[in-house]
C-alpha cells in the first residue's frame, strides 16, 4: 500500500468547518485537524468546507483482512491545508461554493 501528501494553498485566515460530531464538538465548529472516526455516539469525516469558499472532502483506501479502513486526515496551519492519506487510492473531492450551506 502507497502513501502520500496533497498539500493546498490556502486563504490567510481562513477557517475550515466540519469534522464530525460528538459530545464535545457542539461548543466548536471549526477545525485545524481531522481524521476519520466512528465510535458510539461519534463520528468524524474527512470533510471540512473553508471560508476562502470552497469544500473538501477525502476518500482513501486501505484494504485488510477484515475489511477496508479509511486512513486519511487533514491538518492546517493556517497558510496550507495538507491531506495525508496511505493506501492503494487516494479521491479528493474539491466543491468551489462561497457559502457552506451550498457545499454540503
Amino acid at each position: 500500500a502507497g502513501a502520500g501528501q496533497v498539500i493546498l494553498k490556502s486563504k490567510p485566515g481562513a477557517k475550515l468547518y466540519g469534522k464530525g460530531s460528538g459530545p464535545s464538538d457542539s461548543a466548536d465548529f471549526t477545525s485545524s485537524y481531522e481524521q476519520p472516526l466512528l465510535r458510539n455516539g461519534r463520528v468524524h469525516s474527512p470533510y471540512y468546507f473553508s471560508t476562502a469558499g470552497y469544500a473538501a472532502f477525502g476518500i482513501g483506501h486501505v484494504g485488510t483482512e477484515s475489511g477496508p479502513v479509511m486512513k486519511e486526515s487533514y491538518k492546517t496551519d493556517g497558510e496550507k491545508v495538507t491531506w495525508t492519506y496511505e493506501g492503494d487510492a487516494f479521491t479528493l473531492y474539491l466543491i468551489p461554493e462561497a457559502d457552506m450551506s451550498e457545499a454540503t
